[in-house]
């Protein structure tokens, strides 16, 4: 009888990579969990001691119990559809972020001082931003960001 592969820690430089390149959500719902730590890492080959970036995907619990769950009714998810739902993914967050690196906009800064009950005078510095193409970063939504990247891509055809 086989022998159980024996599991192996993934180091904390390479499970903060992959959390950073997934945005710490699900690769296949992109949902964020509620508190933040609920993902797990998915090794797509599903050896244990393998930790190189390309075998390892961000999932849900939820999802990640349909790819583990051998009495789940219904097909299960292949290692290479886990691969494009990943790749895809990783692609549309790399998209995000160069568009929230640099985005076109004007910064107004100015001091503003308040005076508490105690007579007491607080300053601070309010800043209104206005982004020149009419786009905040935050109006950019991952299924546009889809939609982008599959246009980009049949344009190189």
């Amino acid at each position: 009888m086989p022998s159980k592969k024996q599991r192996s820690r993934i180091p904390d430089d390479i499970q903060a990579q992959v959390l950073f390149l997934n945005d710490h959500r699900c690769c296949m719902c992109h949902k964020i969990p509620p508190d933040g730590v609920r993902v797990q890492i998915h090794q797509i080959n599903e050896n244990p001691s393998d930790h190189r970036l390309e075998n390892l995907a961000v999932l849900c619990r939820d999802c990640h119990d349909k790819l583990k769950d051998k009495l789940w009714m219904g097909r299960r998810f292949p290692r290479e559809e886990v691969k494009k739902y990943k790749q895809l993914w990783e692609e549309a967050v790399s998209e995000k972020r160069t568009h929230l690196t640099f985005p076109p906009a004007i910064v107004k800064e100015k001091i503003v001082e308040k005076v508490d009950e105690k007579g007491k005078i607080e300053r601070h510095i309010e800043r209104e931003t206005y982004y020149t193409d009419g786009l905040a970063p935050q109006g950019l939504s991952v299924s546009r960001l889809l939609y982008l990247l599959s246009r980009k891509k049949s344009s190189r055809v």
